[in-house]
């Protein structure tokens, strides 16, 4: 068997090495920003919980707050992600859903009718900023499915029956509330497939890589956090819809946040590939 020309050879060899040229390795000065900003992610997030849920003050001082954690992601995902040809796309896509998520974080706790305290529906009576908000959330989300769609380096290809659990329990949901939603029906059904979406596009995704490879890792925290949105809108819809239990509010924000941190976490990282067990969060070639 001939080996290939010597030309297609050297292109191959140059496109390999346009691939694994690293970006901007870590320094002082960004290690010092991401452990400053991981600190005042942890605690944001402490802070919001104990004036939300601890203290009950559901006020100017938690609207403010509670933007914080997904806000302190935003700007450290720049800080150590791969700047790679591979994973520039993907990298990009997920600051943008980040900021329009801390958009919907800021927006959903804002209410422009202070009467409002009996719907369960904050749009029913005007809640303007409500509306603005989980618009913000939807494209944040769309953002993160357009990430997990065009991949890192690789075509992701359909693999249409990875979708099919996420879209039978979300329609699940529905059928389980659709007498109280009335009227609401089909937005709760786009924001059930848009959900259900990314949870098979990072599904998806995660599969392009083999078992071996580093970048799977990575992948499956983009899988973990998408699942984790779902259960974080199942709780709020059954508790508000459904049956009532204590604590949902609680546990649904901190899956909230527990689900963009693991999606910020997916991104291939900006570190040496000789920095021995640091070496598994680098991307493969």
């Amino acid at each position: 068997m001939h080996s290939p020309p010597h030309h297609i050879h050297r292109r191959h060899n140059e496109e390999l090495a346009l691939l694994r040229k690293p970006g901007k390795l870590f320094t002082p000065v960004r290690i010092f920003g991401v452990v400053t900003l991981s600190t005042l992610y942890c605690i944001a997030v402490v802070s919001f919980f104990i004036l939300e849920f601890v203290l009950g003050h559901t006020n100017l001082y938690t609207t403010i707050i509670k933007p914080l954690p997904v806000t302190t992601l935003f700007f450290l995902v720049p800080l150590y992600a791969e700047s790679s040809t591979k994973s520039r796309s993907y990298v990009l896509f997920i600051v943008v859903g980040l900021f329009f998520s801390t958009i919907g974080d800021a927006l959903t706790l804002l209410n422009d009718d202070p009467s409002n305290t009996t719907s369960p529906l904050p749009f029913k009576q005007g809640n303007t900023s409500f509306v603005v908000g989980v618009v913000a959330y939807v494209v944040g989300k769309v953002c993160y499915t357009i990430a997990f769609s065009v991949g890192i380096g690789k075509a992701v290809h359909l693999r249409l029956l990875f979708g099919l659990p996420y879209y039978c329990f979300g329609g699940a949901i529905l059928a389980m509330v659709f007498s109280k939603i009335r009227g609401y029906t089909s937005l709760f059904t786009i924001y059930m497939i848009i959900e259900s979406t990314m949870c098979w596009r990072a599904l998806a995704l995660t599969a392009e890589f083999p078992k071996s490879d580093r970048a799977r890792l990575l992948l499956w925290f983009s899988v973990l956090g998408a699942t984790l949105f779902i259960l974080t809108d199942t709780l709020l819809v059954l508790n508000e819809f459904y049956a009532p239990f204590p604590r949902a509010q609680v546990y649904a924000q901190g899956l909230y946040f527990a689900g963009q941190l693991l999606i910020a976490l997916s991104v291939p990282r900006r570190l040496r590939r000789n920095d021995s067990w640091m070496e598994k969060f680098v991307l493969d070639t």
